[in-house]
């Protein structure tokens, strides 16, 4: 240990130890700014938490000791073995004192197990954490950079002043992930208190919400100071498609100005009350799962919900594959106007638009499927992107999808 700096052990056993909060905000953040994926595809993407490595690294001597243990307490994960009685455990240790003093490169030495936890995570859909166990948390852990998965109930409202409090408390918290449970039944009690002060969450970037599944939740949302939010995340879990588009818009309103990037997971919204070029007007990238969501149908005539914008760059449908276009034709039909709408005189800096699979699937045998019949009208579309420099991407790898390629694997038909 005397031969080598402290600085070098501390990278070599970080590395041991990986992943860290730090690799996962970043990752988080990306994969927003990226694909924005949909909740169906990340929210419940599991992590992996080698803590065998990470004790048995802690155990190798006292100076390996000094250094690694904040990297065992830096990521808290709750899957569904560990919900109840281990959290319980780790909780009652978070408050304690550290009975040596923990090697920081930077010098950030604390005096309590609370203080080395960065993230608090849910791993898989079982993995829920207590509203109460989120209040204790937030309590002894005043460094968290991130919190994935907080679910809440319409029993937890009661409780909001208290966790809105909390998160007030959190100054390093940058990226959030916050669902409300929808339930059928009305509340019994009034929702929230006008008195309660709006929470200030000043390091906040990437939030992946559904805005509480009600407009008065929207409402009270939006109210969160949030200087340094650009990523916003909408998972839209109401049956109506307006309500959808009222809680958007009534958080767009506050904090659209600001944003970067914005992902819509939902059935197609009302485009006559949210205006996502007025609301955001320095967005670089967009995500729905496909192009019919950009298109609506308003007292029974189309609408477009990004007809045009002037900053977006990126454009990407997450659940858009090659097979949709043959095989959910109504839906195809809906997104036609929207992917006609996507041309340079309407995106003057849009660079590329992505799709979740435009590939011929292959049988188990190996044999390949039949050739997909696709309407003729995209092959226009794709000799429009190629006239005028719009790349077509699949998402992940990033390959282009050319005319030529799509024409070698499919036959063009009208319609």
């Amino acid at each position: 240990m005397e031969r080598v700096p402290v600085e070098i052990w501390h990278a070599i056993l970080q590395e041991a130890c990986a992943p860290l909060t730090q690799d996962l905000v970043e990752r988080s953040v990306w994969e927003g700014v990226q694909t924005l994926e949909s909740m169906r595809t990340h929210e419940y993407k599991p992590l992996r938490d080698d803590r065998r490595t990470k004790c048995s690294v802690i155990l190798t001597c006292r100076a390996w000791a000094a250094i690694s243990i904040p990297f065992l307490y830096d990521l808290i994960i709750v899957s569904a073995r560990s919900r109840a009685k281990l959290l319980s455990e780790l909780i009652s240790i978070l408050p304690r004192r550290i009975p040596f003093k923990p090697h920081s490169p930077s010098g950030d030495n604390r005096s309590t197990y609370g203080h080395l936890v960065k993230a608090v995570v849910a791993d898989t859909f079982y993995g829920i954490i207590e509203t109460d166990q989120m209040l204790q948390l937030m309590n002894f852990c005043p460094n968290i950079r991130w919190i994935r998965s907080l679910r809440l109930y319409q029993r937890d409202d009661p409780k909001w002043s208290s966790l809105q409090s909390a998160f007030s408390g959190q100054h390093h918290l940058q990226a959030l992930q916050l669902y409300w449970e929808a339930e059928p039944q009305p509340a019994l009690e009034p929702l929230f208190e006008a008195s309660i002060p709006p929470a200030h969450l000043p390091s906040l970037k990437l939030l992946r919400t559904n805005l509480g599944s009600t407009v008065e939740r929207a409402e009270m949302l939006s109210t969160w100071e949030l200087p340094s939010l650009r990523h916003l995340a909408f998972i839209a879990t109401h049956l109506m498609p307006r309500v959808n588009a009222e809680m958007l818009s009534t958080f767009l309103v506050r904090h659209g100005l600001n944003l970067e990037s914005l992902s819509i997971a939902c059935i197609p919204i009302y485009s006559d009350v949210l205006s996502i070029s007025a609301l955001c007007p320095h967005l670089t990238q967009l995500a729905v799962p496909g192009p019919w969501v950009l298109s609506a149908l308003v007292s029974g005539d189309p609408h477009l919900l990004l007809p045009y914008h002037p900053t977006l760059r990126s454009l990407a449908f997450t659940e858009y594959r090659l097979w949709c276009l043959g095989t959910w034709r109504e839906e195809a039909e809906r997104g036609k106007p929207a992917l006609e709408a996507i041309r340079r005189t309407n995106f003057p800096r849009l660079q590329n638009v992505y799709a979740e699979s435009f590939t011929v699937y292959k049988k188990e045998d190996g044999a390949q499927e039949q050739k997909p019949r696709l309407p003729r009208w995209w092959k226009k579309i794709l000799e429009v992107w190629k006239e005028e420099d719009i790349r077509f991407l699949m998402l992940g790898d990033e390959s282009q999808v050319t005319l030529d390629a799509v024409s070698k694997i499919c036959v063009w038909v009208d319609g």
